[in-house]
């Protein structure tokens, strides 16, 4: 299975994000962020050592740049889904649901935020009946002052 969906609709839950899940400078599929992971495991040699160097805080190197702390927290995670399947194609497969329950508490994320934005904008004010009133009390006004003149 194959989603060509940006990282930041799959991603882990951040709070340094402000709001946003996910690792922040992504813009990647899930088929890349496999990608990646694979080759962290390869640096490291297995899942178990990969989630050991987290754990150690072992900097660890992928595309030839150190993973940042929010990558090594999703990282991390992916590990564990991996490690607890089994590994093989049943950790890949955990990982990709993972990365699709990821998907779906960002797209639930974005629907409430949306809601609340659409909450705390106030409906426009009708003031057709304010206009009709001082439209009316003009009339009456030049009524008044055509009144007073016309009978001097």
């Amino acid at each position: 299975m194959e989603s060509k969906l940006p990282i930041y609709q799959l991603a882990a839950p951040c709070t340094s994000c402000q709001g946003l899940n996910g690792i922040k400078n992504w813009n990647w599929s899930a088929d890349n962020i496999l990608h990646r992971f694979n080759q962290a495991v390869g640096a490291v040699g297995s899942v178990s050592n990969l989630i050991n160097s987290f754990k150690n805080g072992t900097p660890i190197n992928v595309d030839g740049k150190t993973l940042s702390e929010e990558d090594r927290k999703f990282f991390y995670q992916m590990a564990l889904q991996s490690q607890n399947a089994g590994g093989g194609q049943a950790g890949n497969e955990a990982i990709m649901q993972f990365l699709l329950q990821n998907q779906q508490m960002m797209n639930q994320y974005m629907m409430n935020q949306n809601a609340a934005n659409n909450n705390n904008n106030p409906e426009p004010k009708d003031n057709t009946t304010l206009y009709v009133g001082l439209g009316i009390g003009g009339v009456i006004f030049i009524a008044m002052i055509m009144l007073m003149m016309s009978k001097k």
